[in-house]
């Protein structure tokens, strides 16, 4: 989700973080995507940490070509399938999110998958570590990136993530109205006050308390725990952070209460996915929600 960006650094100043063209709906990672990725490095020769090659000097030449490989396999590898089996469940009436993040969250292994293979090959550490080290470069080389370089990036940046969402909700993004960078701001500070909302930061507590009461966690791992967490989380941002009030968010920002509607404005957000405003926005609403959900980002 736009929803939240994947803060990547600082979480006590998410001011200082860098940015992840890819929408935070979990703290940092989700479990289930955790496992993916071990799983991929458990396939690697240099699969544990005191055997990983040093961090690669990411430059221009190599940004490019990270993005185009990903790129590349949206279309025609086997991320590509996976996404296409997501969209076959697609819904055309109002959001279920006891649907929608399942299948979300199965967008984001694959593609998390996707950018794991593909960083290995240039010596990045196959794990999560390596996925955040990726994108703190990429943060610095489009921080000193001379301008038409920087927009390259961006663009292609945006398109790969744009590409993922159209593929696995089958969504035409060449189709989706754009926003304004003012707009976007606007939405985005409108989204942030009702994640910092006492009462909402009080029903997150309450729902998590809920579910845990509810559940029987002798016979779960804490990996199973920790992901029914995430999950319920999700749920509930979508639910009232997006789709409560009258008009919601979505409906104030000219996208139709829908999936597709959701998911449009999702694609519409990733052309200001590197704006430094709208992070410290998200990131300090996701790190009070992440704290009411009992999920320390420490």
């Amino acid at each position: 989700m736009v929803e939240f960006w994947i803060l990547l650094g600082n979480f006590e100043n998410p001011k200082e973080s860098t940015i992840s063209p890819l929408p935070l709906i979990t703290l940092n990672f989700s479990t289930t995507m955790l496992s993916t990725i071990r799983r991929v490095a458990t396939r690697r020769a240099f699969s544990s940490p005191s055997s990983s090659p040093p961090v690669p000097v990411l430059d221009t030449v190599m940004a490019r070509g990270i993005l185009s490989t990903t790129n590349f396999y949206l279309d025609h590898g086997i991320t590509k399938t996976i996404l296409l089996s997501i969209a076959k469940d697609k819904s055309t009436g109002e959001i279920d999110t006891k649907l929608l993040v399942p299948r979300w969250q199965k967008m984001m292994e694959a593609f998390f998958g996707c950018q794991v293979h593909v960083l290995a090959g240039l010596g990045y550490h196959p794990s999560e570590e390596g996925l955040r080290a990726y994108n703190e470069n990429l943060a610095q080389l489009m921080a000193t990136s001379n301008p038409k370089d920087q927009d390259d990036l961006r663009v292609m940046s945006r398109d790969v993530w744009r590409k993922t969402l159209a593929k696995s909700f089958e969504v035409e993004f060449e189709e989706t109205s754009e926003l304004s960078l003012m707009q976007a701001r606007e939405l985005m500070h409108k989204i942030g006050l009702k994640m910092n909302d006492e009462a909402f930061l009080s029903y997150v507590k309450s729902t998590l308390g809920e579910a845990d009461a509810n559940s029987d966690d002798s016979k779960s791992s804490p990996m199973d725990i920790l992901k029914r967490k995430h999950t319920t989380m999700q749920e509930t941002l979508i639910e009232h952070v997006y789709l409560g009030g009258e008009p919601s968010v979505l409906e104030e920002a000219g996208f139709e209460k829908s999936e597709i509607g959701y998911v449009s404005l999702q694609i519409a957000m990733a052309e200001h996915q590197h704006d430094p405003l709208i992070a410290q926005y998200l990131g300090g609403g996701m790190m009070k929600v992440m704290e009411a959900a009992g999920l320390n980002p420490s």
